[in-house]
């Protein structure tokens, strides 16, 4: 075979290769489209859930517009592991309190009382407000399966960060001498210079958010 047919056919299969791809990116945008629709959907679905924490006062599952994000950690008073990190959620909530950022603690279960929250507020010194989410409805929109799980919502409604706060424990009875990444306060600092949070998204351990 001469050197230009040798070209010839090499140059046909990159153009087939070429077409094979831009078939297949083309083939993936209704799916995108959609996934875009579903996200967009899911946030504004958030924004319209009310609930309150137990001093009475109103919120929505999206950050108010004097905040950059609203930060949930949910809870149970019984769960060992989401009982170690009050004190460190306490710290995150000094050091950003005052950037813009709102936390709340979410206490998952039916057998919770505004009178045992209080009780486990003081125990445990928890600086910012309760809120009890007897029938998990808070739970159920977000889609929360653990405690501790964090959930960082903008003003929009959308989740930019879900997940654990720091890697400290990398499975239930598995837990090093420290954390190596404390992924909710990298996530904070991220969101607070207006930088994409490079990491969204990371596994939660801990006690079991008991849904039906």
């Amino acid at each position: 075979m001469t050197q230009s047919a040798n070209y010839l056919t090499s140059h046909g299969r990159n153009h087939s290769r070429y077409v094979l791809v831009a078939l297949l990116l083309i083939s993936l945008i209704p799916a995108l489209a959609r996934t875009a629709d579903e996200k967009s959907s899911s946030a504004q679905a958030r924004g319209l859930v009310k609930f309150t924490d137990v001093g009475g006062k109103s919120y929505s599952l999206q950050a108010s517009p004097e905040h950059k994000a609203l930060v949930l950690t949910f809870v149970t008073t019984d769960c060992p592991i989401a009982n170690s990190y009050q004190p460190l959620l306490a710290r995150l909530h000094k050091e950003f309190q005052n950037r813009g950022f709102e936390f709340l603690l979410i206490h998952e279960g039916p057998d919770q009382t505004p009178e045992k929250l209080k009780e486990h507020s003081k125990d445990y010194a928890v600086p910012f407000s309760v809120v009890m989410d007897a029938d998990h409805a808070i739970a159920r929109q977000v889609r929360a399966i653990k405690t501790p799980e964090v959930f960082v919502i903008g003003r929009d409604g959308a989740i930019v960060y879900q997940g654990r706060i720091d890697d400290l424990h990398q499975g239930f009875g598995k837990k090093r001498a420290a954390a190596t990444r404390e992924d909710l306060r990298i996530a904070l600092r991220e969101l607070d210079a207006g930088e994409d949070i490079r990491v969204p998204k990371t596994e939660a351990v801990g006690c079991s958010i008991p849904l039906k």
